[in-house]
């Protein structure tokens, strides 16, 4: 068994991921959008079925944007789907729970990648993507990008970079996206023209008329 025992550090792991963010939005928005253009609205669905169909749609944005990209290497085999960044970093996209948890069955592959594991069966499965002298290294980590979404599920509310250590915790978390940030920042940015428009000082000109009374006035004075 081939164990991280110390995995990349938060800065490392961020310093890589602050390029893609945007990217990362733009996927989970677009999945989302794509959604609600396939699924009628009167049409009502469990909630593990939302969510493994848009877990689907965004997996398929990810191969989209990703695929064949410098940097990137995709690992699609064994009912498992990630992308390797940089051999630095092993990325899975999921729907995270209220505690920034992944939402999926334990089942061994899930357990060891959240203890930031790996054993020898799932080397040949890398191999081709990663070279051995990297697959073995410590500065790697496992990481889960995921998602939150509204009551309705129709907006994506929330994104996050997590580091999973364990079933129960994560060794360090990441909010790159929040809606309710982004409603503040317009609604700040709006209150301020407004105000700047409404108070803006009207310019002191008096018209010809008005500047000869006034010449008079200070005649008699």
């Amino acid at each position: 068994m081939i164990r991280r025992e110390i995995p990349i550090s938060r800065q490392q792991a961020l310093t890589i991921l602050e390029t893609y963010f945007e990217e990362f939005r733009n996927i989970h928005i677009t999945a989302l959008d794509r959604f609600h253009q396939i699924i009628l609205e009167d049409f009502r669905l469990r909630q593990g079925t939302v969510s493994g169909i848009i877990h689907d749609l965004i997996i398929d944005e990810v191969r989209m944007v990703f695929q064949g990209r410098k940097g990137f290497r995709i690992v699609e085999e064994n009912n498992g789907f990630y992308i390797v960044i940089n051999s630095a970093l092993f990325v899975r996209f999921k729907r995270l729970n209220e505690f920034l948890l992944a939402s999926n069955q334990l089942t061994e592959r899930v357990q060891r990648f959240n203890r930031q594991m790996l054993i020898e069966d799932d080397i040949p499965l890398l191999r081709n993507v990663i070279p051995d002298e990297e697959l073995v290294s410590p500065n790697f980590a496992n990481l889960n990008v995921g998602y939150h979404l509204d009551e309705t599920s129709s907006r994506i509310v929330r994104l996050f970079v997590v580091c999973p250590q364990g079933e129960t915790r994560n060794r360090w978390e990441h909010c790159f996206y929040d809606e309710s940030e982004l409603v503040a920042t317009v609604a700040t940015i709006v209150s301020f023209e407004s105000r700047t428009e409404t108070q803006t000082p009207q310019p002191n000109v008096k018209l010809k008329d008005e500047l000869s009374k006034d010449k008079d006035d200070e005649t008699k004075s």
